[in-house]
């Protein structure tokens, strides 16, 4: 049972933390499609469901990490809070207050710390390791967006 609401924890806290940004800059969402964008740019309705997935495999990371015998380590958990606060901080650089270039430098810092994240979620446990690869896989093609959009606009 404490297993069950460990799990429900670790799978709540990145999707409230998406959720919320995603609400609080849902009115300004619009603009993706009245801007500039670079080739291989997706319609807007695929970036709540790409994220929605992306926040749950990050929360079951996140779990596999904290169940670990190593997952204790406090540096996994600094790293894990700066990728949701960035993550929350960034739809608010590039949405509503369209800051282009600076929302691609934040995009560049969750590369980097996404980058050290998984490489300390592998060491406790590389299943672990392995569930934060798509985030980081989704964060490279999203700088080329945001990078894109900084240039064009």
């Amino acid at each position: 049972m404490k297993r069950l609401f460990t799990l429900l924890v670790c799978l709540f806290i990145p999707l409230f933390i998406g959720g919320l940004a995603g609400g609080l800059t849902a009115a300004s969402a619009g603009l993706y499609q009245n801007i500039a964008l670079p080739a291989l740019s997706p319609p807007g309705w695929v970036f709540p469901a790409v994220w929605t997935l992306l926040y749950t495999l990050i929360g079951l990371s996140s779990y596999f990490a904290y169940t670990s015998p190593k997952g204790k380590a406090k540096l996994w958990r600094t790293l894990y809070a700066i990728t949701l606060a960035l993550n929350f901080v960034w739809p608010f650089l590039f949405f509503k207050w369209q800051l282009y270039m600076l929302s691609f430098l934040v995009i560049l810092l969750m590369w980097a710390v996404g980058f050290v994240l998984t490489r300390e979620f592998w060491v406790c446990r590389p299943a672990a390791g392995i569930l934060f690869l798509p985030y980081m896989a989704w964060l490279t093609f999203a700088a080329y967006l945001c990078y894109g959009v900084a240039r064009l606009n």
